[in-house]
C-alpha cells in the first residue's frame, strides 16, 4: 500500500524526461510547443485529397501526445524548426502556407466530427432515458394493477435489470461521455486557433543521445518503487552489447 502511494507521489514530481514542464511561454501566456524536423517534406503525407496535401499522421500522433498532459484551458502555439539548410526563404514560406492550410483543415474537420458525435451521444442518451422510463412505468403498472409479482419473479427480475441498464447508459452518456467530447472540442478549438511559425535550424537535426547512467538510474528508481531488485551488472552488459561504439572497440581488440 505504501509503495503504491509512493509511486503516485513520484508521478506528481516533475521528472527531467517529462518535456511538458519545459515548454516556454510567449507574451500572451500561451505555451510554445517546439517541433524539429530534418526536412519539411517529412511533415506531409504522400497522399492528396482534391488537390490539397495532407499532413503526416505521425505528426498528429506526436502532437496529441504533447498536448495531452497540458491543462484543458491551456492555449499553445507551435514553433517548427526545419533542419534542412538548403531550403530558401521563399520555399519555406510557401510550405508554411500549405502546412497551415492542411493543419487548420484537419482540426476543422475534427471539430465537425466531434460536434456530430455530441449530437448523436445526446440523442442516444435521451433514447435510453426514455426506454428506462417506459420500463419502470410498466413495472409500476404491473405492480399496482396487475397480478402478484411473485408469480412472475424471473420475468420481473429481467425487466428490472433492463431498466437499470437503460438508466445507467443514459447517465453515462449524459455525464462522462458528453464531458469527454466537450474536452475534445476544447482541444480542437485551441489547436485550430493556435499560431504556427517556421524557422530554419542553425545546425542539422540530430537524435538525442541517451546516457546509460540516466537509463540505469531510471530503472533503479522504477524497481525500487515496485520492490524489485535491480541487477546492475546485467543491465550494463546489455547496454554495452547494444552500443555500436563499444562493439566496434571490442572488434578492433
Amino acid at each position: 500500500m505504501f509503495k503504491f502511494i509512493t509511486f503516485f507521489k513520484h508521478k506528481k514530481k516533475k521528472h527531467k524526461w517529462d518535456y511538458t514542464h519545459n515548454f516556454k511561454k510567449d507574451k500572451e501566456g500561451s505555451f510554445i510547443i517546439p517541433v524539429k524536423v530534418a526536412k519539411i517534406d517529412d511533415l506531409f503525407s504522400p497522399y492528396e485529397i482534391n488537390g490539397y496535401q495532407i499532413i503526416n499522421s505521425e505528426y498528429y500522433a506526436i502532437l496529441e501526445e504533447m498536448i495531452s498532459n497540458l491543462p484543458i484551458k491551456t492555449k499553445f502555439n507551435f514553433s517548427i524548426e526545419v533542419g534542412d539548410k538548403n531550403i530558401d526563404k521563399a520555399t519555406l514560406d510557401m510550405q508554411k502556407q500549405k502546412f497551415a492550410h492542411a493543419f487548420k483543415h484537419h482540426y476543422f474537420n475534427n471539430s465537425l466530427k466531434t460536434e456530430n458525435k455530441k449530437k448523436k451521444n445526446l440523442l442516444l442518451a435521451f433514447l435510453f432515458l426514455f426506454l428506462s422510463l417506459i420500463v419502470f412505468a410498466s413495472m409500476y403498472v404491473i405492480w399496482r394493477f396487475g397480478e402478484d409479482v411473485s408469480e412472475i419473479g424471473g420475468v420481473w427480475e429481467i425487466i428490472l435489470v433492463l431498466g437499470w441498464v437503460f438508466s445507467w447508459e443514459a447517465f453515462d452518456r449524459l455525464t462522462f461521455g458528453h464531458a469527454d467530447l466537450i474536452i475534445r472540442q476544447i482541444r480542437n478549438y485551441h489547436v485550430y486557433y493556435s499560431k504556427i511559425s517556421f524557422t530554419k535550424s542553425s545546425k542539422n537535426s540530430n537524435l538525442v543521445k541517451i546516457n546509460n547512467d540516466d537509463v540505469l538510474k531510471s530503472i533503479k528508481t522504477f524497481n525500487k518503487l515496485y520492490g524489485e531488485e535491480t541487477n546492475k551488472n546485467n543491465t550494463m552488459e546489455t547496454s554495452k552489447a547494444s552500443s555500436p561504439t563499444l562493439n566496434k572497440k571490442n572488434n578492433d581488440n
